[in-house]
C-alpha cells in the first residue's frame, strides 16, 4: 500500500482533518478530462496560515508541532534514477476509482531540482508517493477563485473561515458591573456633592449676608453685648480718650477715635468731639460718635482720672510695649521705650495724659496700654474682678476673650488745615468698609449708605436740632448740616427728599420722628439727600410742653 514513508512521524488528528478538507475541496473543483498517464507524486503541503483555516487553537498548535518534528527528522539520501533498461516495470497505482471526471491538480510550487547522483552511493529505486486510500488529496489553489462556481462556493464558506488575520483574539466585552458603576453610581455621587455644596452656600449666605445685621457678639456669661463707648473726660482737656469696643462674631474690634475729629454738632455748629459737652452723662457725645462713625452705641462708660485708674486696677501690673520714649506734659513723668510693666495709675496717665506730640501719635501710646489691658483680661480671674467693678465693661471683656483674638485700629482721618488748632476730617469711604467688616452687628443704615440729613429749625426754640438728631441718627441718618428757617413760624413738619433713590431712607426717618409728612422736592440742591424742616406740629422737638 502506497503512502507516507514509515520513517515519517505518525499523522496527528490535525493533519488528518487537513487532508479531509483537501479532499472536500477536490471533489467540488471543476472536472477535467481524464488522462492515461500515471499520477505524479503529490507533495504534502506544509502547514501554513491558510491551512489552519477552520481549526481550533489546540489543533493549530498540534499541526505546528508535527511540522517541527518532520523538519527535525533526517531524510534518506536521494539515489540516482536507474537507466531505462534497468528500471522495473511501473506498477499500477493503487488508488480509489476516480469519478467520471478527475479533478484538476495545480501544484503550489514547482518541484525542486534533483541533485546530481553521487557515484559513491548505490542507487535506490523510488516509487511515487500516492495519497492514502481513504483521504484523497485536493489541489492547492494559490490565487483567488477564477470561475463563477468557485466564487459562489467561496462565498458560502463558514464565517469562521473568512475571519481576518486577527482571528483567535476575543474582543473584550464590557463588564456589567462596570457599566452600572459609570451609569448609576458616578452620577449619584456627583449629585450628592452638588447638593452638599448648595447647602453649604445657603448656610454661609444665612450667616454672612442673608440678613442685613449678623448675630451680635455675646459676653462670657452668654448675655448679648452691644458696642461700648469708653470715654475719659477731664476738665482741662475735655474728652481726651474716645474708644469704641465691639465684637464681630469670633473677633474683637477696638477703634481709637481722635478727639480732634471735626463734625457739625447739632445745636452747637461745627466743633470737635473733644469739645462735645457731657453734662447729660455722655448721651450727646454718644450721639455725635454714632453720627460720625455710623455705629450704634449700646453702652457709654464715662470715666474721670480716678474712675479710669479704678477699672485698670484688677489688671495691674499691665504689660506695655512703647515704641518711643514718652514724657507727660505737666507732671514731667517719663517712660522709656520698650516692654515694661506699669501700675494702674501709670497706665491711666499714659492713656489720657497730655504729651508733646500730635493727636495720632498720642493714640499710639494709648493703644499700647489698651493692648496690655486686653491681654490681662484674658485671665478669667482678672475679667471677673473687672466686671464686678463695672458691668458696662462687658463688651471689653468679650473682645479680649474672642476666639480669633482682637484688633486695634484708628479712625481713618485726614488733617484739616485750620487756624484753630489740630483738626481731622473722616475718610468716609474707608470708614464704611471698616465698619462693615468690624462692626456690622451694630452698623447704622441697614447696610446701605446713610443719607445726608439737613435739619432746619422752624420753631425758634433751643435744642431742636439736637433732639431731632437723637431720633434720626439711630434710624440711619447722618446729620451734616443744621440751620434755622428765616422768620421761624413753620406750622407743619416736612421730610423732603430730592431723589427717588432716597425715598425709602426718608420714610425711615419719618417713622423715627413719629410726626410730619413726606414729600419730594422739585429740584435737587446738592447739599443734602434729605431735609427735615421742624414745625410747630411736633411738640416733642423743642416745643414748650414737649419731651425736650
Amino acid at each position: 500500500m502506497t503512502g507516507i514513508d514509515d520513517d515519517q512521524p505518525a499523522r496527528t488528528r490535525a493533519e488528518r482533518r487537513q487532508d479531509r478538507s483537501r479532499a472536500a475541496r477536490r471533489r467540488t473543483a471543476r472536472p477535467v478530462p481524464p488522462t492515461r498517464q500515471p499520477p505524479e507524486p503529490v507533495p504534502v503541503p506544509e502547514a501554513g496560515a491558510e491551512d489552519e483555516v477552520g481549526l481550533t487553537r489546540r489543533e493549530r498548535r498540534e499541526l505546528r508541532e508535527a511540522k517541527t518534528r518532520r523538519t527535525a527528522a533526517p531524510s534518506p539520501p536521494l539515489a540516482a534514477p536507474p537507466a531505462e533498461s534497468e528500471q522495473a516495470p511501473e506498477p499500477e497505482p493503487d488508488v480509489v476509482p476516480e469519478p467520471d471526471a478527475a479533478p484538476a491538480e495545480t501544484p503550489r510550487e514547482p518541484p525542486a531540482a534533483i541533485p546530481e547522483p553521487d557515484p559513491a552511493v548505490p542507487a535506490v529505486a523510488t516509487a511515487p508517493v500516492a495519497a492514502p486510500e481513504d483521504v484523497p488529496v485536493a489541489p492547492v489553489v494559490t490565487g483567488p477563485p477564477s470561475t463563477r462556481r468557485e466564487r459562489r462556493l467561496a462565498s458560502t464558506a463558514p464565517a469562521r473561515a473568512r475571519r481576518p488575520s486577527s482571528r483567535g483574539r476575543e474582543r473584550p466585552t464590557p463588564n456589567r458591573d462596570d457599566r452600572r458603576f459609570w451609569t448609576r453610581v458616578v452620577p449619584l455621587i456627583a449629585l450628592s456633592l452638588a447638593l452638599l455644596v448648595a447647602i453649604g452656600a445657603v448656610m454661609r449666605a444665612a450667616d454672612d449676608g442673608g440678613s442685613p445685621r449678623r448675630t451680635a457678639a455675646v459676653s462670657p456669661s452668654g448675655v448679648r453685648t452691644k458696642t461700648l463707648l469708653l470715654v475719659h473726660h477731664s476738665a482741662a482737656y475735655g474728652n481726651d480718650l474716645i474708644v469704641l469696643v465691639g465684637r464681630e462674631q469670633n473677633r474683637g474690634s477696638v477703634l481709637m477715635v481722635p478727639g480732634a475729629t471735626q463734625l457739625d454738632v447739632p445745636s452747637l455748629g461745627v466743633a470737635t468731639l473733644s469739645a462735645v459737652p457731657v453734662d447729660d452723662n455722655g448721651a450727646g457725645l454718644a450721639n455725635s460718635v454714632e453720627n460720625v462713625v455710623g455705629v450704634g452705641v449700646g453702652k457709654t462708660a464715662m470715666l474721670d482720672d480716678a474712675g479710669l485708674t479704678a477699672v485698670l486696677g484688677p489688671a495691674a501690673p499691665l504689660p506695655v510695649t512703647l515704641t518711643n520714649p514718652i514724657e507727660i506734659v505737666g507732671t514731667g513723668a517719663k517712660y522709656d521705650a520698650g516692654a515694661q510693666r506699669v501700675s494702674a495709675a501709670q497706665a491711666a496717665e499714659l492713656m489720657s495724659g497730655p504729651q508733646a506730640v500730635n493727636e495720632l501719635d498720642r493714640l499710639v501710646t494709648a493703644s499700647a496700654v489698651i493692648e496690655g489691658w486686653l491681654t490681662r483680661l484674658e485671665d478669667p480671674s482678672v475679667a471677673r474682678r473687672t466686671l464686678a467693678l463695672s458691668r458696662d465693661l462687658a463688651p471689653l471683656v468679650a473682645a479680649a476673650t474672642a476666639k480669633d483674638g482682637y484688633r486695634i485700629d484708628t479712625l481713618p482721618v485726614d488733617s484739616i488745615a485750620t487756624g484753630g488748632g489740630e483738626r481731622f476730617g473722616v475718610r468716609n469711604a474707608e470708614l464704611e468698609r471698616y465698619v462693615a467688616r468690624s462692626f456690622s452687628a451694630d452698623r447704622l443704615g441697614s447696610g446701605i449708605r446713610r443719607p445726608r440729613v439737613e435739619v432746619l429749625n422752624g420753631t425758634g426754640f433751643l435744642g431742636v436740632a439736637q433732639a431731632v438728631a437723637q431720633a434720626v441718627v439711630p434710624a440711619g441718618g447722618k446729620v451734616t448740616l443744621t440751620e434755622n428757617v428765616p422768620g421761624f413760624g413753620v406750622p407743619t413738619t416736612q421730610i423732603v427728599y430730592y431723589k427717588d433713590s432716597w425715598r425709602d431712607g426718608a420714610q425711615r426717618l419719618l417713622d423715627a420722628m413719629k410726626c410730619g409728612s413726606l414729600r419730594k422736592a422739585s429740584r435737587d440742591l446738592g447739599i443734602a439727600d434729605v431735609t427735615i424742616v421742624v414745625g410747630l406740629d411736633c411738640p416733642q422737638y423743642g416745643v414748650p410742653g414737649g419731651n425736650h
